[in-house]
């Protein structure tokens, strides 16, 4: 054996296993040294992952709980091989809804969904099973509407929240609110947007009402902005509440006392519906010049503590802060966003299913341009989410102005609105553009020289529409300026021999040839209506010129005649109104909503001079209307005396037509039985 002292590192005597016998000596301690910090930082960045991954929503379910079903345990368990397991369960899913069995399917997508929440795919599939599938089996409108709501909250509450870059999930929650909700293709549509009007009544009250001084379109944006600013620059939390109004904390405290416990959801909903069904009741008795009482004792006690002289100013700096948690943590809504688009689009009104699709379109395509990049840019469909966009605005203009009021659910009436009619052409090159760009990276095709192919019709109908509604609203050169835009616009399609030729007639040529091709479309008839109305009203009441209004009644009358000959009757699920009956079926009918509408929108003064200067017959068509505006539903809530000082009030500004309870009780006794329905929808 050798005990010879090992030679130096370099000495030539040195053997190979030597070498590295030595050289691992040396090694050891530096790699025990470089383990120990990686494994330090790997401590530090394992806590920090987590973390962000935890506020960012990032982390799938791992753990196994009392509450998970069968396939979620196993798709914990299943460890390494959970996307294989996925990938089972969502063909199986796919299986039961070609099947028919919607339940199970909206059972297997919720266990997806929770194993693997940045899956968008699956939030589309589970939102659309709720909101179409399971919807249209429900036997009432209320389960109806409860089944597509809930669509809509999985997507807009849990979807996106998971997943706030992912286009596909904002186009499909705006698609479900334009198409679902504001349009026509379900049997149960009306009642869903008198719904959603009570909802957001609720949430954010009501929007400021159009005068004199907000007459303008950008007058009454400006009022609109005011107004979800006061919501905005609301307190965030519940501490900057008390901070701000230390008598903020004992109205928490004796609200809770009543059973409205103001930190959940329910509870913050229950409060402002409150609030607003008591201004609605105020609202009548100030009229009436009565003070406001209430019957049922419960509701007496709220109301007497809302009103406590001591407690108003945190009241209202409680409502404010509530409306901003609904909005903007049980909602999911960002108000800056709902200013800025108030800014950019127009008198946005919240109550209308419209503005939300616009809402969510336009968010989900800021939100992936954020994060598109030359890798996926190729799945990016900004074309299909700006036509959202676009359809909205469309809906808008036919549509976008309501009145509603919460303390009669079932009266929803909604009108044209002009405003929008520049918005749409506005954003049009907007969406244009991308579209450009899209097809360059996508298809590596340049369609410069085409970029409205896909919006040209669309455009050229929205244009003709807009031309026939400011011809019969009297607004004779607007009509002819956008009638000229259309003639010159440059992207104009111009393969349709008709189109061309129609339009070089004269304006008046135009309006009729156009209402002739189009009037079987509900919203053309709508429009067509309404205009002339308004008109009649305008310059033929207004202006004493009672051969005007005649004029433009008789051809409201044509209208509505020729659009009926091809509307549906009612449905089995809402037996009120046939789907795409947005008018009532009976002229009368229709003439006094409309008319009472339009008087309540020109105000007190003009509207009472329009009233006393129509017709007896319209009188009588518009006074029980106008009378049940006036009301607001409060008859059950004041006593006999009240509603006697109130219908003394209302006499004074509108008196009641002579011989009209007669004339009434016989329009009963005549009127059809498919005639006597109740309140429907009016747009």
């Amino acid at each position: 054996m050798n005990l010879r002292p090992n030679p130096l590192p370099d000495s030539p005597g040195m053997s190979a296993r030597a070498r590295r016998v030595r050289r691992s000596g040396v090694a050891h301690p530096v790699a025990l040294g470089v383990f120990s910090v990686c494994v330090a930082i790997s401590v530090v960045l394992t806590q920090f992952l987590a973390a962000s991954a935890g506020r960012n929503q990032l982390t799938y379910t791992d753990r196994i709980e009392n509450s998970m079903t069968r396939e979620e345990a196993l798709g914990v368990a299943a460890g390494a091989f959970r996307g294989l397991f996925v990938n089972w369960l969502w063909i199986r899913a796919n299986n039961l809804k070609q099947d028919g069995k919607y339940y199970e399917a909206v059972d297997l997508s919720r266990t997806i969904t929770r194993l693997q929440p940045r899956f968008p795919r699956v939030w589309v599939f589970h939102a659309w099973n709720l909101a179409y599938n399971i919807s249209v089996a429900a036997q009432t409108r209320e389960e109806r509407w409860q089944w597509v709501d809930s669509g809509v909250r999985l997507l807009r509450e849990q979807a996106i929240p998971a997943n706030p870059n992912d286009l596909l999930l904002h186009r499909e929650l705006g698609w479900i609110f334009l198409h679902k909700i504001q349009g026509t293709t379900d049997d149960a549509n009306i009642y869903y947007k008198q719904a959603m009007a009570v909802e957001w009544s609720v949430i954010l009250g009501p929007p400021p009402t159009r005068n004199a001084q907000t007459r303008s379109r950008e007058a009454y944006v400006a009022a609109l902005v005011d107004w979800l600013e006061v919501v905005r620059s609301a307190p965030s939390t519940l501490q900057e509440v008390y901070a701000a109004q230390p008598a903020a904390r004992e109205l928490v405290e004796r609200l809770g006392s009543l059973g409205i416990d103001i930190t959940t959801r329910d509870g913050r909903r229950r409060l402002l519906a409150s609030v607003e069904q008591f201004r609605a009741m105020t609202r009548m008795a100030e009229m009436a010049g009565v003070n406001a009482t209430l019957g049922e004792p419960a509701a007496k006690q709220l109301l007497d503590l809302l009103n406590e002289p001591t407690l108003i100013e945190a009241r209202r700096l409680l409502v404010r802060h509530l409306r901003k948690h609904l909005l903007e943590r049980d909602y999911r809504y960002d108000t800056d966003r709902m200013v800025r688009y108030t800014q950019k689009y127009g008198p946005l009104d919240w109550r209308h299913p419209a503005s939300h699709a616009l809402y969510w379109a336009a968010r989900g395509v800021e939100q992936a341009q954020e994060r598109t990049n030359e890798f996926n840019v190729r799945d990016q469909d900004f074309i299909n989410t700006d036509r959202i966009v676009i359809q909205a605005l469309q809906e808008l203009y036919r549509s976008g102005t309501v009145l509603f009021d919460i303390s009669s659910p079932t009266r929803y009436i909604a009108m044209v609105n002009g405003d929008f009619i520049p918005s749409y052409g506005e954003r049009l090159k907007e969406a244009a553009n991308r579209e450009v760009q899209q097809f360059l990276t996508q298809h590596g095709a340049d369609i410069t020289e085409r970029p409205y192919r896909f919006y040209s019709a669309g455009y050229e109908n929205f244009l003709s529409d807009a031309i026939s509604y400011l011809y019969r609203a009297g607004d004779v050169e607007g009509a002819q300026a956008y009638k000229t835009k259309l003639a010159l616009w440059p992207h104009r399609n111009t393969n349709n021999i008709d189109v061309e030729n129609s339009i070089k007639l004269p304006l008046e040529d135009y309006v009729q040839r156009n209402l002739a091709e189009r009037v079987t479309s509900p919203n053309v008839a709508m429009q067509e209506v309404d205009a002339s109305l308004m008109a009649g009203i305008t310059f033929g009441l207004l202006a004493q010129n009672p051969e005007v209004f005649a004029s433009a009644v008789n051809y409201a009358r044509q209208v509505h005649t020729l659009y009926f000959q091809d509307a549906a009757g009612g449905t089995a699920v809402n037996p009120d109104a046939g789907r795409t009956e947005i008018i009532p079926r009976d002229f009368s009918t229709l003439m006094g909503q409309r008319f009472a509408a339009f008087v309540n929108l020109l105000g007190p003064v003009d509207g009472a001079l329009a009233y006393r200067a129509a017709p007896l017959e319209v009188q009588q068509l518009a006074y029980e209307v106008i009378l049940s505006m006036f009301k607001g539903g409060a008859d059950s809530n004041t006593s006999p005396e009240q509603q006697a000082n109130a219908q003394r009030l209302f006499d004074r500004i509108y008196p009641k037509p002579p011989g009209f309870d007669e004339w009434l009780a016989a329009r009963r006794a005549a009127r059809p039985p498919d005639l006597k329905r109740g309140d429907v929808e009016l747009r």
